[in-house]
């Protein structure tokens, strides 16, 4: 199984958060014991599993 790791050379994307999202994120992820980065990138492979139903090109969409 590929494990996906990140860091100063991975791409990267800016992203505008509603207005206490952020906040929320980071809380979810201090629970977690997670990075926000962390915690941001399980929630979006949560999300194309629940809709793929199925891992994409080899990347594992499961939590680890």
């Amino acid at each position: 199984m590929k494990t996906l790791k990140t860091g100063r050379d991975s791409d990267q994307f800016t992203l505008r958060f509603p207005d206490g999202m952020r906040a929320r994120v980071k809380e979810i992820a201090e629970c977690n014991r997670r990075t926000t980065n962390a915690e941001l990138i399980f929630l979006i492979e949560q999300g194309i599993n629940a809709v793929h139903g199925k891992k994409i090109e080899g990347i594992s969409l499961e939590a680890s």
